[in-house]
C-alpha cells in the first residue's frame, strides 16, 4: 500500500497554485495531511479546515499538530471502533481543536450497502454531540441518500473523470453527471 500511495499521490509543488486557481473560482481548498509536515505545508498556504483519513485515526502527533491549529476537523472513523474515535476526539480537543465533524466510514472500496450500518451515524452524534456525516465508497447515492435522512451534515465522495482510468479509487467514484444527479437527488 505504502508504494501505491507514492504513485499516486499529489505532488507537494501543486498545492498553492491549486489553492490559488480554487480561490479565483471561489471553491474552497483543503487537503488531507498524512504526516505533520504536510500540516506546515497546508498551514502556509492557508488551508480553512483539516481533513483527516480513516487510517490515521490513530496517528496522534498528526493529531495534535492538526489541532494545534485551532482549525475545524473532518475526522474519518473507518476501521476504528467507537475507543478509536473517543481517543482521536479526545486528543483533538486536548490540543485545541474547538469544531470537529466525524464522518461514519465503512473502509472497502467499493463498499456493500449491507456493510454500511448508517445507525453509526446516531450512535456517534449522541456520543460525541458533533455533527457527524458520511464517507461513502458505494457504487450509487443510496447510502448518501439514506445518512442525509439520519440527519448525516457532510457527505463525502470520490469523483473522477472516467471510472476506467487506472487508480485505486476511479471504478467506484461518482463521474461528473453522477455527482450532479447524487446532489440533485440529495
Amino acid at each position: 500500500p505504502h508504494e501505491l500511495i507514492k504513485r499516486i499521490q499529489m505532488p507537494l509543488g501543486w498545492h498553492r497554485p491549486l489553492k490559488e486557481y480554487c480561490d479565483e473560482l471561489g471553491i474552497t481548498f483543503f487537503s488531507t495531511p498524512f504526516d505533520e509536515g504536510m500540516v506546515d505545508l497546508l498551514e502556509d498556504i492557508g488551508v480553512p479546515f483539516y481533513k483527516v483519513a480513516s487510517y490515521e485515526i490513530t496517528h496522534y502527533p498528526l493529531l495534535e499538530k492538526i489541532a494545534e491549529t485551532g482549525k475545524p476537523v473532518i475526522l474519518s472513523t473507518g476501521n476504528s471502533d467507537l475507543q478509536d474515535v473517543e481517543l482521536a476526539v479526545d486528543t483533538l480537543l486536548q490540543k485545541g481543536c474547538k469544531d470537529y465533524v466525524l464522518l461514519h466510514c465503512v473502509s472497502q472500496y467499493p463498499a456493500r450497502h449491507e456493510d454500511m450500518n448508517l445507525r453509526s451515524i446516531k450512535t456517534m452524534r449522541e456520543k460525541f454531540d458533533c455533527p457527524v456525516g458520511l464517507s461513502d465508497h458505494t457504487m450509487d447515492n443510496l447510502s448518501v441518500i439514506a445518512a442525509i435522512a439520519l440527519g448525516a451534515a457532510v457527505i463525502e465522495k470520490h469523483i473522477t473523470l472516467d471510472k476506467r482510468h487506472p487508480g485505486p479509487d476511479h471504478s467506484f467514484a461518482l463521474e461528473p453527471n453522477e455527482l450532479a444527479e447524487m446532489v440533485r437527488t440529495a
